[in-house]
């Protein structure tokens, strides 16, 4: 009987010891994968390619993407509008003496801005900020109206390991800012940032398709679909909205069919607003911008992006004459270039981003008008 006894032990112990040995197998499989696949997208973005599909915001949790380097960094940012309009290969080609970086994300407003110096300011060291700052601007950014809550707010609060988000109403729509968070805090949004990072990987592997299709077809290398994913540009490989859609969501927002009314929504709220209203808190965000570029020695330049022609209607030129004295008092003596006008319609996607033809238009002009100002 104790023989029996200490065989069944034995077994047990053997059966623990392979379900253990298991764990431990698929652990180290799991870490070396992961270890892998992130060094893979690391290859790629230091390369220039921009692996979070329509998430470009994320950027902001990787210390990789700031680390000093042997060129002066100039960073492109602003919303999507900037996102489609600026084409960052160009701008590497034109200047190759800067280490040009595009980073615009979806619904970014001026106060995001603000608090994404700040961010990199203190998360990173003075390093982490770029020697030159080029904001593509629009009304809505200015305004800081969203057709939906921030996710650039909601990324931090929950995948930023050092702070989080709060405000100083109620309403959530003033007074963003840094608090430290508590270490408890710290490890979940670690955890939520590891788990997060599949969509970054599909990028990668969308590289490996790439490089190894370019391999054997060149000719493909510029292919739309080929570059889907290692580009910020989420629209330029798609087709444009019908211009009859787009046209009525501004002209006749009450007109447009349910499945566009919270963006109709939105629309009657970006024609409601008076920039008069908001002058003091506008002059306040970019006095935020201004002492944060001149504390660390950045250049600032901004540009009014363009705007399809119903756009312009339907906002007005009187009211936009406000707005532009607003903007002229707000952003001192750097430099502001108004393009509002330079695109025909149908170099537009749809009612505000810039389709592949419009961006490269769009990035000459800004080109032509940086460069003179970069070598002073």
């Amino acid at each position: 009987m104790p023989s029996e006894v200490h065989d069944t032990k034995r077994e047990r112990t053997r059966g623990v010891a392979r379900v253990l040995g298991a764990g431990a197998c698929a652990l180290v499989a799991f870490v070396v994968a992961h270890v892998g696949l992130h060094s893979l997208a690391l290859h790629f973005e230091r390369g220039g390619a921009s692996l979070w599909w329509q998430e470009q915001h994320l950027r902001l949790f990787m210390r990789s993407n700031y680390a000093p380097g042997d060129r002066p960094r100039l960073l492109f940012t602003g919303s999507s509008e900037a996102r489609e309009g600026f084409d960052g290969e160009t701008f590497a080609a034109r200047f190759p003496e800067w280490r040009t970086d595009q980073n615009a994300w979806i619904w970014a407003t001026l106060p995001e801005l603000v608090l994404g110096l700040e961010y990199l300011e203190r998360a990173y060291g003075d390093d982490a900020l770029p020697e030159a700052l080029v904001v593509g601007i629009t009304p809505r950014y200015v305004a800081d109206l969203r057709e939906s809550p921030s996710p650039f707010y909601s990324a931090i609060n929950r995948y930023s390991p050092r702070f989080r988000v709060e405000f100083d109403d109620a309403a959530r729509q003033s007074g963003p800012h840094l608090v430290e968070r508590p270490w408890r805090e710290a490890l979940r949004a670690r955890i939520n940032w590891f788990k997060h990072q599949g969509n970054r990987y599909r990028g990668a592997w969308k590289g490996v398709l790439r490089a190894g299709l370019v391999s054997v077809a060149p000719d493909r290398a510029e292919s739309a679909r080929l570059r889907t994913r290692l580009v910020p540009q989420a629209f330029h490989q798609l087709s444009n909205w019908p211009p009859e859609l787009t046209r009525q969501v501004f002209l006749e927002p009450d007109a447009v069919d349910a499945r566009y009314s919270s963006f109709a929504e939105h629309v009657r709220n970006m024609r409601a607003w008076n920039p008069d209203d908001d002058a003091d808190a506008i002059r306040a965000a970019f006095a935020a911008v201004l002492e944060i570029a001149e504390r660390h020695g950045i250049r600032l330049f901004f540009v009014s992006l363009p705007e399809v022609s119903w756009s312009r209607d339907g906002f007005g030129e009187e009211r936009y004459a406000r707005y532009l004295r607003v903007l002229s008092e707000s952003v001192g003596e750097a430099p502001l270039l108004d393009l509002r006008d330079l695109l025909r319609d149908d170099e537009f996607h749809d009612h505000q981003h810039a389709n592949r033809a419009g961006a490269l238009r769009l990035t000459a002009r800004v080109s032509d008008w940086l460069a003179p100002q970069l070598k002073q």
